[in-house]
């Protein structure tokens, strides 16, 4: 879309140098930012906001084998920087940097971590709608990292972190 539209790319996409100690207060707010959304997700299985199914724990169970039939290198690479990489060269860069032109930069934010949070609600066999407030607020924060800091890459740290300390997590769980 950059291309159709003429606009060059680094601009398009925010991939800009980032300013000052971004990529160091990036990488801190990865780690530290998922006991927030395990708490938002906590929160809301309380209330009753549950999708997941026995099935679904047992295929999640299933894939987490199949993780660690792979060394954990490509793991994170395949579930934690490339995805993180896509989402805020889309959600950040290109989605809250246009929506910024056309409504102010502050309802960017609201709508880009709003859409990343529909975004982050579908799963491969149906809704979890459990998932939608924790990945708004991460949303809410990679869209004022990404604000702050004039730059995507900041906010692919975060992200990249963020899912990266999940995914491990996950990987060497006992059995």
């Amino acid at each position: 879309v950059a291309a159709w539209v003429k606009a060059p790319i680094v601009d398009a996409l925010g991939l800009r140098r980032p300013r000052g100690l971004a990529l160091v207060g990036s990488a801190v707010l990865g780690v530290s930012l998922w006991p927030w959304a395990h708490e938002i997700v906590v929160g809301l299985h309380d209330l009753g906001v549950n999708s997941i199914s026995e099935t679904q724990i047992q295929l999640v169970k299933k894939m987490l084998d199949q993780w660690r039939a792979l060394p954990p290198w490509a793991v994170l690479i395949g579930m934690a920087m490339l995805p993180a990489a896509c989402e805020e060269l889309f959600f950040r860069g290109f989605l809250q940097g246009s929506l910024a032109q056309a409504m102010g930069r502050r309802l960017a934010v609201l709508l880009a971590a709003l859409a990343f949070g529909v975004f982050h609600l579908f799963t491969t066999d149906g809704l979890a709608p459990e998932r939608f407030l924790a990945t708004t607020f991460l949303g809410l924060v990679l869209g004022w990292v990404f604000l702050a800091s004039g730059s995507v890459w900041p906010g692919m740290l975060l992200h990249a972190t963020h899912n990266g300390l999940l995914i491990l997590l996950a990987y060497y769980q006992p059995l």
